[in-house]
C-alpha cells in the first residue's frame, strides 16, 4: 500500500509501502496531525483518522514500551493459582510481543523487496513517473505562457489609453479628458480581474486533463497532485502581479478625482500646473511619484518569477512576450 503526506513546508512526499509509514512515524516526519493520503486517492486526512496510521502507531507503541518492568520490592508469595496465572499472563504477553515483532520483520522484509524489485524494473524499462513528470512540465507552462500572452494583451491596452499624455500640461486643465483618463484606470482594473478570474478557469480545465490522463493510461501517477501543487504556486505569483496593477489602477483613478476636484486651484504655466497652496502641490506630487513608481514594482515582480523559472516564456514569439517595467507615468 502507498501513501502520501504533506511535510511542514507544504510539498507532498510518497511512501511506497507500510515499511516506509512505520519509519516516518518512528523519525517524527508523519504525526498526527499530519495531512496524509492513501493510495492514488486525491482525498487528504489527518493521520489520526488513517487506520493505516492508527495500526502503526500501535505496533510502534508495543514494540517499544518494556515489556517486564523490574521489581521495586519483593513479589508476595503467591498461591500456586496465582503463580499459574501469573505464568500464563506473561506467556500471552511474550507471545503478542513475538508476533508484533514478527510482522514488523516481514513489513521491513517485504518493503525491501518490493523497493529491489522497482529497481530491478527500472534497470529493464523507463520509470513511469519520467512521463509523468515531462507531461507535468508540458501542463505547467502551458498555464504560465497562457497568462503571459494576456499580461502582453494587458500592457498594450493601457499604453493605447495614452494615459500619460491626459494627465500633463493644458490636459490637466480639460474635464473631458480627465474623466476619459479616470474611466481607463477603472477599465484597467477590470480587465485585471478579467485575466486573474480566467487563469482560475484554466488551472482548473488543466487539472481535470491530469485527472484524466492519470485514470486512463499507465505512466501518469501522481500527475494530477503534482500539477495541482505546482499551479498553485503559479497562481500566487500571478495573484502578486495582479496586485500591483491594481495598484496602478488605483493611482490614476486617485491622481485624475484629485485633479478634477482641484480645478480652481491652480493654473498651467510652463506646461506644469501650479497650485495655490503648497499642500495641494504636495499632494499632486505625491500621487504622481507613486504613479512613476509601481512599474518598478512590476519588474522586481518579474525578475524574481523569472530568477526562480528561468524558462519561463520561452516557448513565445517575442512579439507575444511581456515587458515589465514600462512607465505609465513619464518623468516630467
Amino acid at each position: 500500500m502507498r501513501f502520501r503526506y504533506r511535510d511542514g513546508r507544504g510539498k507532498v512526499v510518497r511512501l511506497p509501502d507500510v515499511a516506509s509509514l512505520l519509519e516516518a512515524i518512528r523519525g517524527g516526519a508523519v504525526t498526527s496531525d499530519t495531512e496524509l493520503a492513501v493510495g492514488d486517492g486525491r482525498e487528504w486526512h489527518r493521520a489520526e483518522t488513517v487506520t493505516a496510521y492508527q495500526q502503526a502507531v500501535a505496533g510502534l507503541g508495543k514494540l517499544s514500551g518494556p515489556l517486564h518492568q523490574a521489581p521495586s520490592a519483593a513479589p508476595p508469595d503467591l498461591t500456586p493459582w496465582h503463580a499459574r496465572r501469573a505464568v500464563r499472563i506473561g506467556a500471552a504477553i511474550t507471545t503478542t510481543a513475538l508476533a508484533l515483532l514478527l510482522a514488523a520483520g516481514r513489513i521491513w522484509y517485504l518493503g525491501r523487496e518490493a523497493e529491489a524489485a522497482r529497481k530491478r524494473a527500472m534497470v529493464t524499462a523507463p520509470s513511469p513517473g519520467l512521463r509523468a513528470q515531462a507531461h507535468l512540465r508540458v501542463l505547467s507552462f502551458q498555464y504560465g505562457d497562457s497568462v503571459a500572452v494576456e499580461q502582453r494583451q494587458l500592457q498594450e491596452w493601457l499604453a493605447k489609453q495614452g494615459f500619460d499624455g491626459r494627465v500633463r500640461g493644458a490636459a490637466l486643465k480639460n474635464p473631458a479628458l480627465l474623466r476619459a483618463a479616470r474611466a481607463a484606470g477603472a477599465g484597467y482594473r477590470l480587465r485585471v480581474d478579467s485575466l486573474v478570474a480566467r487563469s482560475a478557469e484554466l488551472a482548473r480545465r488543466l487539472v481535470a486533463r491530469a485527472d484524466s490522463l492519470e485514470s486512463s493510461a499507465n505512466g501518469f501517477d501522481g500527475l494530477a497532485t503534482a500539477l495541482e501543487d505546482d499551479l498553485a504556486n503559479w497562481e500566487r505569483d500571478f495573484a502578486e502581479y495582479a496586485e500591483v496593477e491594481r495598484g496602478v489602477a488605483a493611482a490614476i483613478d486617485s491622481l485624475t478625482a484629485f485633479v478634477l476636484e482641484k480645478q480652481a486651484s491652480f493654473v498651467i504655466r510652463d506646461g506644469a500646473p501650479v497650485f495655490l497652496t503648497h499642500a495641494d502641490a504636495a499632494r499632486f506630487m505625491e500621487l504622481a511619484e507613486h504613479l512613476r513608481a509601481l512599474p518598478n514594482h512590476e519588474r522586481a515582480w518579474s525578475e524574481r518569477l523569472l530568477s526562480r523559472r528561468p524558462d519561463w516564456m520561452e516557448s513565445l514569439a517575442e512579439e507575444d512576450r511581456p515587458r515589465f517595467g514600462r512607465a505609465v507615468l513619464a518623468t516630467p
